[in-house]
């Protein structure tokens, strides 16, 4: 996940820097400016489930089998959560504000997350596979 930095525009926005590569091989640095929005991971609660305990699933024979009443009831009550990886506890997340780009910027902006997008599908089917 990026750094964020304050800007240093009078209005003391957040930005995250961005590196551009053109097709010159020339890189620009852009300053991106950010918003908060809801955690996604924890949906805002600050915490969530801690993934060492159901990371690839309970099945239901598992809950039946493995789990005594008292760690179900745990389980349910939150007893197990852990603080959000994604948000550290802040219930938020800095993200790039999109509708605050120069429409160029956005479209460029926009293409590098598609392919960040891409390379990651690439890259799990290729795990899953097994290369």
């Amino acid at each position: 996940m990026p750094r964020h930095r304050k800007s240093h525009s009078s209005a003391a926005r957040t930005t995250v820097p961005w590196t551009e590569y053109t097709d010159d091989g020339d890189e620009i640095v852009h300053d991106l400016p950010t918003h908060y929005e809801v955690c996604p991971r924890c949906e805002g609660k600050g915490k969530h489930m801690n993934p060492g305990i159901d990371s690839h699933g309970i099945t239901p024979e598992e809950w039946e089998r493995e789990w005594d009443d008292e760690s179900r009831e745990a389980y349910m009550s939150g007893g197990y959560d852990v603080k959000c990886e994604e948000c550290r506890g802040k219930r938020v997340v800095s993200v790039v504000d999109l509708d605050a780009l120069d429409p160029d910027l956005r479209k460029k902006y926009r293409a590098h997350l598609q392919d960040e997008a891409d390379e990651r599908r690439m890259r799990e089917s290729e795990r899953r596979y097994g290369y």
